[in-house]
């Protein structure tokens, strides 16, 4: 077996293995050419002589900020260790770099076969998320609240997302489907400038604010932080959110929620649910200094 390059001309092989992931619905589809043009990160497969039988990818976030991400498997092929041969193979790469600031990913919490591999190689859980669903139904006609607007200035804005406790209990990372980010300026600024947020102000006063992503998930809008002052505030921010959905003819919202009880029972009362549980959602990390003496 060999690790190397994917190509495009291995794009029917790598969709037929990830085509019954997340019931028919993994995203691979959608970013297999990003990945394959990406000239900075390693998307490499598990060839066994010519024959694909599992892939993952490495992006470069920032040019110091590393996120592993879509490790697959041909469940037919019977072999065992996969995950600990992406690990050791990304690792072994990252440990020649220099000035890099993280290494994570994020994995469901049955996702075994990623974490233990992970774990032995020296990742540590550094969060613990619920990531919760709600459908949406395309007939229900929805009215925006009149306060709800992008006219803020990214000053307020800004200071708004750094000082929310939303932020403070995401370890101050920002997803954008499973990818969490660092907060940066530049990232702020992409949000602010692509109007990617709807706030809700009375006289004057920020009472809520809601971030989106635009990805490249075909059913889902996904929310990317919600803060918000009171229960009514984040359901008016939430309606925004339904007939964003609708508008974009998405059937599902997904957000990442926090360790936070209120927060938890608000998104259940409003008809968010878990696939199986809450505290679903992992984010693993690597120590920086352990790279410098990394050895398989």
């Amino acid at each position: 077996m060999e690790i190397k390059k994917i190509t495009p001309e291995h794009k029917e092989r790598a969709l037929q293995i990830s085509k019954d992931i997340w019931e028919g619905d993994d995203y691979i589809p959608q970013i297999f050419d990003e990945w394959v043009a990406d000239p900075y990160g390693e998307f490499v497969g598990l060839f066994e002589e010519d024959t694909l039988i599992a892939f993952g990818k490495m992006t470069y976030l920032t040019p110091t900020d590393v996120w592993l991400e879509g490790l697959r498997k041909d469940q037919s092929v019977d072999i065992k260790g996969v995950g600990k041969l992406f690990t050791e193979y990304y690792l072994n790469i990252l440990s020649q770099k220099r000035d890099l600031n993280s290494v994570r990913f994020a994995t469901y919490f049955e996702n075994y076969g990623s974490i233990i591999p992970a774990e032995r190689c020296g990742f540590q859980k550094i969060l613990t998320c619920s990531l919760k669903n709600l459908e949406i139904d395309n007939n229900e006609q929805i009215e925006i609240h009149p306060n709800i607007s992008t006219e803020i200035s990214y000053k307020e804005f800004k200071n708004y997302v750094l000082t929310s406790s939303y932020l403070k209990k995401c370890k101050s990372l920002l997803s954008k489907g499973w990818v969490l980010h660092d907060v940066t300026e530049q990232l702020l600024s992409e949000f602010y400038v692509k109007k990617h947020f709807r706030a809700l102000v009375e006289n004057g006063i920020i009472k809520g604010l809601i971030l989106f992503s635009d990805i490249y998930y075909t059913n889902t809008l996904w929310i990317s932080f919600l803060e918000a002052a009171s229960d009514p505030a984040r359901n008016s921010l939430l309606l925004f959110a339904k007939k964003s959905a609708q508008a974009r003819k998405k059937c599902e919202i997904q957000i990442i929620i926090p360790d936070d009880k209120e927060f938890l029972i608000w998104a259940e009362a409003s008809g968010f649910t878990s696939w199986e549980r809450n505290n679903d959602f992992f984010v693993f990390e690597y120590p920086i200094e352990l790279l410098k003496n990394y050895q398989t």
